[in-house]
């Protein structure tokens, strides 16, 4: 990785506000936090693993990469859950948690700029993009990423 490098999921929206923080990613790796009530990880499968600082758990649709991380965790992770015919659905997300947990430099996200929670999963009217530089569309709220698909942004 020579260059900023942005590794997104295809189920994210870029609002205008995004412009004005794309020089602060120049530095730093960054991660979008995964919403406090969601479950990313299988902490079962990570317990012979060590986290060497606590934090926001990893959501891996957002991710800024500016200098290389050390991925042997990871890995080493991915392998041993693999050998033992692991089936858990968050197998990345869980190993990209490990990365991050030991890049002491990874920069989190502010969740209210960058956001990722579905927690308006029942309300009808879409949430207001006022100040929100992006959005991660998650399963449980997927289908409001065309709800507002009519309408211009600028």
């Amino acid at each position: 990785i020579s260059n900023t490098t942005i590794i997104t999921d295809s189920d994210i929206i870029f609002y205008p506000e995004f412009r004005n923080y794309l020089s602060a990613f120049n530095n730093n790796n960054w991660y979008l936090p995964e919403p406090p009530e969601s479950k990313n990880y299988d902490i079962n499968c990570v317990q012979p693993f060590l986290f060497k600082k606590v934090m926001y758990s990893v959501n891996a649709g957002f991710i800024i990469i500016n200098n290389k991380p050390d991925w042997t965790i990871g890995f080493d992770y991915l392998i041993q859950s693999l050998s033992q015919n692991s089936t858990s659905y968050f197998l990345d997300q869980t190993a990209l948690n490990l990365v991050f947990s030991n890049d002491l430099n990874a920069r989190l996200l502010d969740p209210r700029i960058f956001h990722a929670s579905a927690n308006d999963h029942f309300q009808i009217k879409p949430l207001s993009i006022n100040g929100l530089a992006m959005r991660h569309y998650v399963g449980l709220i997927r289908h409001k990423m065309w709800q507002l698909g009519w309408n211009k942004y600028s």
